[in-house]
């Protein structure tokens, strides 16, 4: 299937986020390995290579954890909210929130 040059970009992008590799994102997406490295290269200068690497990371760790990232940022919204209320009973719900979580491995921190 031939996408337009923009859904491709989205494409790939998406896909590098989601920790495919060269070759699958190529055939996945019906291009060259070599544009399938372009894209991913013009984004990471457009973004920033630490920053795109600090994303590329954030993925990974939040998708072992078996959350999506949309979850993971609704999570933070929520605790931001509720810190910012600043009751008692608040502080205690994300302490006992936080607790029953189980602990991230050191191969994620």
């Amino acid at each position: 299937m031939s996408y337009s040059k923009e859904i491709l970009k989205s494409r790939v992008i998406q896909d590098y986020l989601n920790g495919k590799t060269r070759n699958q994102i190529a055939i996945d997406n019906s291009t060259s390995t070599g544009n399938a490295s372009n894209i991913t290269n013009e984004w990471k200068q457009r973004i920033g290579k630490p920053e795109s690497d600090d994303i590329c990371d954030f993925v990974v760790v939040v998708r072992k954890s078996g959350l999506s990232v949309k979850q993971c940022a609704d999570g933070f919204r929520s605790i931001q909210l509720m810190k910012k209320s600043g009751s008692l009973m608040t502080i205690k719900i994300i302490r006992t929130i936080m607790r029953s979580l189980p602990p991230l491995s050191k191969e994620y921190t």
